[in-house]
């Protein structure tokens, strides 16, 4: 690590109102623990990756008592008690990630990391500990972080994976998660038409009704209120990242009527799509359904387009 990392920080990325199915990053930091002190950890409904970059550690929980030396860390599974305790002379240096996502269990599955087998050894080539220290660096710099932290992410899993490829891919043919993933998998490659419902459920061969119970037991969301965020979400990353017109990013995301484009877009993110794409604070991508206070300082109701 070299003389610009910053040690013995948190950094809050999003939270639940994420949008992003596969991988939602929420949280990560970087801290000392000293002798004999001990870093707890349970989480509900998200993973931490822990990676000790420099000290001797005990990993217990219910499962397994395990030293960790530098170079290693381990995977915190959601719901499972986690204490992470110095047992060396000096303190004991870590950076972790908070994140869930719908496929990340099976991921860590296929590469034989399970909640009995949650160590990670990274002393052959360090790169995990050199990736996960760089998406720590990144979330202290906008803009665009969250996307270029999801990267880095990924490529720790395509690692671990690559590392451990022993583990097939799970048949979900006779589940509603097949379903689920199917029905996604259409819904972005297909946004940008003026799907429906309807259509989605029938390219699946499942009723309508069907559809919104895999989507609200699996995903949480309507499958209509999925469809929109999707669409909404690609018109942020477009407002900010091209020179389209209104018109042409509302086509660009499967709306005919770009008045209606506009509505949606403000009821969820609290702005109109021309205040959004001047606006000089950065919005995290993804995390749009509730604008930031400062924004809803800085374009009151008397400033805000109607």
């Amino acid at each position: 690590m070299n003389g610009e990392f910053i040690k013995n920080a948190n950094i809050f990325i999003s939270d639940r109102s994420h949008l992003n199915l596969t991988l939602n990053i929420y949280h990560c930091g970087n801290f000392d623990i000293s002798c004999e002190d001990y870093f707890p950890i349970m989480n509900p409904d998200m993973f931490t990756l822990v990676y000790i970059n420099s000290g001797i550690a005990l990993l217990e929980n219910d499962h397994i008592t395990v030293k960790l030396a530098a170079s290693q860390g381990y995977v915190a599974f959601s719901n499972v008690a986690y204490n992470l305790r110095n047992i060396g002379e000096d303190a004991l240096n870590v950076t972790w990630i908070k994140f869930s996502g719908y496929l990340v269990e099976e991921y860590l599955n296929r590469a034989n990391i399970t909640v009995n087998r949650p160590v990670i050894d990274d002393r052959d080539t360090g790169s995990i500990g050199e990736n996960i220290n760089r998406l720590y660096m990144k979330a202290h710099r906008l803009p665009n972080r969250y996307c270029k932290m999801a990267s880095i992410l990924y490529d720790i899993f395509a690692y671990l994976l690559d590392k451990n490829p022993t583990k097939p891919l799970d048949d979900y043919s006779d589940c509603s998660d097949y379903f689920a993933i199917k029905a996604v998998d259409f819904i972005e490659r297909n946004y940008s038409r003026n799907i429906t419902v309807d259509e989605v459920a029938n390219r699946l061969g499942i009723t309508r009704k069907h559809l919104y119970r895999i989507f609200n037991d699996t995903l949480n969301i309507s499958p209509k209120q999925y469809i929109i965020n999707y669409r909404i979400g690609k018109a942020c990353i477009r407002l900010r990242d091209t020179g389209q017109s209104i018109s042409e990013i509302a086509e660009a995301t499967g709306y005919i009527n770009q008045f209606y484009f506009a509505k949606e877009f403000k009821r969820l993110t609290g702005l109109t799509p021309t205040k959004y794409r001047n606006c000089p604070i950065e919005l995290e991508l993804f995390a749009y359904q509730l604008p930031p206070p400062e924004l809803e300082r800085k374009f009151s109701s008397k400033q805000m387009e109607g």
